[in-house]
This record gives C-alpha cells, structure tokens and sequence, in this order.
C-alpha cells in the first residue's frame, strides 16, 4: 500500500460514536462495523489532508510507548480493510 496516499472517507459511511468505539454503517449494502478504540482514534484522523504516513507519525508520538513498526503494520492493515470494504477511498 502507498502510504503517501491520502484516505478519504467516503459520503455514504455514517458514523457514531459508541462509547470508545465507533459504528458505521454502509447503507447501500446494509452493513454494520464497528471499530474498536484503537481503530476509531485512527478514523478520527481522516480529514481529507492527512497521508497514511501522517497519520502513522502523528500516532507514533502520541504513544510512544508503542513499538513504531507494529504501529505502523497495524495502520496499514487498517486501511487495507477500510478500502476493502469502501469505508475509505485512497486519494
């Protein structure tokens, strides 16, 4: 995956918080997801102007007690699994 890329999440996906994680859901395909807290901090940072890379550095000194390269795995994997099901769009 290009990490310079920047995800985009798309119109359709409604979105609500759910104590710390957060709910979508794809009203096309009528299909619910939700994501945990970890995975929620990180949809919290989609704004359309951060790049993947972005947002893994900006997570990567928030908790720097975190080893970067399992960051980094998770983040990308995250994405991947985002795009797969059209959550995001990867500009």
């Amino acid at each position: 995956m290009n990490t310079n890329k920047t995800p985009i999440l798309l119109k359709n996906v409604k979105t609500r918080k759910g104590g710390e994680n957060i709910l979508i859901y794809l009203p096309e395909d009528d299909l619910f997801f939700e994501l945990n807290y970890s995975s929620a901090e990180v949809l919290t940072l989609i704004d359309g102007k951060k790049s993947i890379n972005d947002i893994i550095r900006e997570l990567i000194k928030k908790h720097k007690e975190e080893k970067a390269e399992v960051i980094r795995r998770d983040i990308v994997d995250l994405f991947k699994r985002l795009a797969k099901f059209k959550i995001i769009f990867l500009n």
